[in-house]
């Protein structure tokens, strides 16, 4: 059995936050065949709704690396993951 270091812990959160932002992010892909049927539009006028998303996602990578070089792996990590973490009801 392999055991991990700290750092080892910390690339494995990496790696599933990327992972899971990676799959959350194309999820819209998915159910804009759904949404077509329901909201009676067609594809390509709710794949211009998925735009500003795309367009946030990669301002908010650009940001987010920048603070990395300026702080830490592990408070970026947690910052990641408390701002993707399901709101409680």
């Amino acid at each position: 059995m392999m055991r991990l270091d700290a750092g080892g812990v910390t690339q494995a959160f990496l790696a599933t936050g990327q992972a899971f932002s990676h799959l959350f992010i194309l999820l819209y892909a998915t159910l804009v065949l759904v949404l077509e049927r329901e909201m009676g539009l067609s594809f390509s006028d709710l794949q211009w709704l998925s735009l500003p998303g795309f367009i946030l996602f990669g301002v908010a990578s650009l940001l987010a690396g920048w603070l990395r070089d300026r702080w830490s792996e592990s408070r970026m990590t947690a910052v990641f993951f408390s701002a993707s973490a399901p709101p409680r009801c």
